[in-house]
């Protein structure tokens, strides 16, 4: 098996690295060198991350891999590979390693098509960034234990709980949220995904500052948060 790259592999590398070269040059001083703290830990740093991701979605980088009809290009997944490459070399801003990284697969898998018309082509034009609800005070890496209930209300599920070391959460636009519709039911059972905006009524978003002040993390907490039924994805319980 040959592992070289295709010379159309090889321009492509070549285009990716001379953009994101170029864009680093524009790099504010407050983005450091990257990564989380770049992105979420000072407005300056989000604003390039943000203007990257713009960009990025202009060019349709961002969804190479997703299907034609979704906002992608069908690309082979050693395309996306060398994409990450290139952006990771240069530490670059502009991918949302939640909405784009986590989330968005699991609308592929799991969505209806109106929820996978209405929520991917954001994502791909890099329009939304988004946030993780999942970790709770007693239940992080234990994430069966889950406490936040969503019950159901006519159209809408009530959503009340605490979220913690929600990372970005005081940037994020948007958040795909694990919480429990049965609590009858235990451990991983009763679970449902929800889709939901950061600015319901109800949300409070409260800074973890790192001891210089700044921060990435941050406790949501969820006061009778009304969510759509249409912004369930999957089945009820089956989370």
């Amino acid at each position: 098996m040959d592992f070289k790259l295709t010379e159309e592999q090889k321009s492509l590398k070549s285009e990716f690295e001379t953009f994101f070269k170029e864009e680093m040059r524009h790099a504010p001083a407050e983005y450091g060198s990257g990564g989380m703290e770049g992105m979420y830990a000072t407005d300056q740093g989000n604003a390039f991350h943000r203007e990257v991701a713009g960009k990025l979605g202009q060019k349709g980088w961002l969804s190479r891999a997703w299907p034609k009809e979704y906002g992608g290009q069908d690309a082979p997944m050693v395309e996306q590979m060398i994409f990450n490459e290139a952006k990771d070399y240069f530490r670059a801003p502009g991918v949302d390693i939640f909405g784009l990284g986590m989330f968005a697969p699991t609308l592929l898998i799991g969505a209806n098509e109106e929820q996978k018309q209405r929520l991917l082509a954001p994502i791909a034009r890099g329009e939304v960034m988004y946030c993780q609800g999942w970790s709770e005070p007693n239940a992080g890496s234990d994430l069966a234990g889950l406490k936040t209930t969503a019950i159901k209300d006519g159209d809408h599920y009530v959503v009340n709980g605490q979220k913690v070391w929600t990372t970005g959460a005081h940037r994020a636009d948007c958040m795909f949220l694990l919480a429990r519709t049965d609590p009858s039911q235990k451990r991983n059972g009763g679970l449902s995904v929800f889709h939901l905006n950061m600015d319901l009524p109800g949300i409070e978003v409260r800074p973890i500052h790192y001891m210089d002040g700044s921060h990435l993390y941050n406790e949501v907490f969820f006061n009778d948060v009304r969510i759509p039924e249409i912004d369930r994805i999957g089945p009820e319980n089956e989370g």
